[in-house]
């Protein structure tokens, strides 16, 4: 019942995370050499504002670092994902 509840008053916060995921996959997928620490700053600083812009203000310091690490995970995700091209082009490269 609480957790309903919880979900009914903060569904945005829900929403922020996944824009934030697809966001940060987004660029460090499709700009390779783009800096991974700049992408988790922004999404820190998202967090920042958007922790002001709701008031809860004290609960900035679970509110930041949630929005890092999940901006972290796609970042590896992708990361994960041109490796793996890359490695790939050069089997195809050796190989033919």
């Amino acid at each position: 019942m609480a957790l309903g509840f919880y979900f009914t008053l903060w569904w945005h916060f829900l929403v922020l995370i996944m824009l934030i995921m697809l966001g940060s996959g987004l660029v460090s997928f499709t700009f390779k050499r783009f800096p991974s620490w700049v992408i988790l700053i922004v999404s820190g600083l998202v967090g920042l504002i958007y922790s002001i812009v709701v008031d809860a203000v004290s609960l900035t310091i679970l509110i930041v670092p949630i929005c890092i690490v999940f901006s972290l995970i796609p970042i590896l995700f992708a990361k994960f994902a041109v490796l793996l091209k890359e490695k790939e082009q050069q089997i195809k490269q050796n190989n033919g």
